[in-house]
């Protein structure tokens, strides 16, 4: 029979494989810590060697090497037995008879195949100890150096376990690890990454008091308390605690519990904010209606200015004609069309502020049944609002379209006032004062302020009225 060569892997080949590169790992200047040392080498060792093949343990790979895989609490899915170093296998063993052909061939298979797993288990030690000295300097080590031969021979659980006891973690580290358990969980991140986070957590702090791993209910314990603290899951947390002991006591229960309620509420979370962008989208619309409704209501404002200072600039006119006629028959017909055309107009005007006034509480009612005003939810106040001069708009709410007009009585600006204007008729209005139209007093006057008495006369004052010209007047 033909001898069957081995066909062992080498050490750069196993290197080469490595999942976790040494350069990913930052390299310890000085004296090697727990949190930047120790424990970064573990887990990319522990990466690495759950990367690499074996076929005793497919679902662990090469991971016995440092860890007892059998332990089926620890790692579901591993071997039977634990899985020992292979040994040596020694020379082949000549053939001597009455072997049978087929007995030989077993035996040389056999023996190849321990002779591959033991030179590949040394690879792989050795090239797990050249990633680790890469990263912390070998004098570190200085303790499991060997004369002549340095580390041959030694294992890569005698290097991790030399960095484990000599430098250990600190109080510090510890109680950074423990704090990190009641790190607060934003629950727009998928409850798998805090389960995850939790786990890592856990495994750390095994390592830091040198335990195999955490119990099933220190995972427990920090997982409900997360989920609790959020406030959005108090109902699951109650519903939780009601389960029997033995439905909520493994790790296993507590993640599908939470898992299936933490789904449900990502799904009515995710409907709601739809919603929420609908009315946003809805009340934007009713927002730039409202902003149309009051550019269309400036625009009415501003043109019936225009139109109240021609009719003021007429009555003017007229008053002066009618003054110079001795008041002829055709200054009070021209007087009456004017005041016509003044009633018409305050008409207009009325309507058209009614029809404004209407149309902005419908909108303030479809925003405040959509969800309510964004800042507080109050409407919008006229307060007070009226007409002020027939030049523009007059508000006691100090809201006005380009504030009152001057009234012709008041003579040019500039100059002081020392006669009446209107010298024919002893009008007056609660609102205006004493110097004004024969057409205007105080039971159609068009500028009312709030309070605005209607039956004030000079013969029959009511309190609060404006004594404005009063001095011109005969009640002066």
């Amino acid at each position: 029979m033909e001898r069957i060569q081995p066909k062992s892997k080498s050490k750069e080949q196993y290197t080469r494989e490595f999942v976790v590169s040494a350069n990913e790992v930052q390299k310890t200047i000085g004296p090697p810590s727990y949190a930047g040392t120790v424990q970064p080498i573990r887990e990319a060792v522990i990466t690495n060697l759950i990367g690499m093949s074996d076929r005793r343990d497919p679902q662990w790979g090469m991971l016995w090497m440092i860890l007892n895989t059998a332990n089926a609490a620890l790692f579901p899915g591993g071997p039977q037995a634990q899985i020992q170093p292979t040994a040596h296998p020694g020379d082949i063993i000549p053939w001597v008879q009455p072997t049978t052909q087929r007995d030989r061939e077993n035996y040389m298979i056999g023996h190849v195949r321990d002779m591959e797993r033991y030179e590949n288990e040394l690879a792989i030690n050795e090239a797990m100890k050249d990633f680790i000295l890469t990263r912390v300097d070998p004098v570190y080590f200085d303790a499991l150096r060997r004369p002549r031969i340095g580390f041959k021979g030694v294992t890569l659980l005698q290097f991790l376990a030399h960095l484990a006891t000599s430098y250990p973690a600190t109080p510090e580290e510890k109680a950074e690890g423990r704090a990190k358990l009641s790190a607060p969980w934003d629950p727009t991140d998928h409850i798998a990454t805090l389960f995850e986070r939790i786990k890592k957590t856990l495994e750390s702090l095994a390592d830091m008091y040198n335990m195999a791993t955490y119990l099933p209910s220190e995972f427990i314990e920090a997982t409900y308390m997360a989920i609790q603290r959020t406030g959005e899951f108090n109902r699951d947390c109650e519903k939780w605690k009601r389960l029997p002991v033995a439905s909520r006591t493994t790790e296993a229960q507590i993640r599908a519990f939470f898992l299936e309620k933490y789904e449900m509420w990502d799904v009515n979370k995710s409907l709601q904010d739809v919603g929420i962008a609908a009315q946003a989208e809805r009340m934007a619309v009713l927002e730039q209606q409202n902003r149309d409704l009051q550019a269309k209501f400036v625009a009415h404002s501003a043109q019936a200015q225009v139109y109240h200072g021609f009719i003021d600039h007429a009555m003017s006119d007229m008053t002066e004609n009618n003054g110079s006629a001795g008041g002829g028959a055709g200054g009070g017909d021209d007087q009456t069309m004017v005041s016509q055309l003044t009633h018409a107009m305050s008409a207009q005007t009325d309507a058209m502020m009614q029809a404004f006034q209407t149309a902005l509480a419908a909108n303030q009612s479809a925003q405040n049944s959509g969800g309510g005003s964004r800042n507080g939810g109050g409407g919008r106040s006229t307060g007070g609002r009226g007409r002020g001069g027939r030049g523009g708009r007059h508000t006691a709410g100090g809201r006005g379209q380009g504030g009152p007009r001057r009234p012709a009585s008041d003579g040019p600006i500039g100059t002081v006032k020392t006669t009446k204007y209107w010298s024919k008729n002893d009008n007056c209005c609660w609102t205006c004062g004493y110097d004004i139209s024969s057409l205007h007093d105080s039971t159609n006057c068009n500028c009312k302020l709030p309070g605005h008495i209607t039956t004030h006369t000079g013969d029959n004052p009511a309190p609060g009225a404006s004594t404005k010209d009063k001095e011109f007047s005969k009640w002066a």
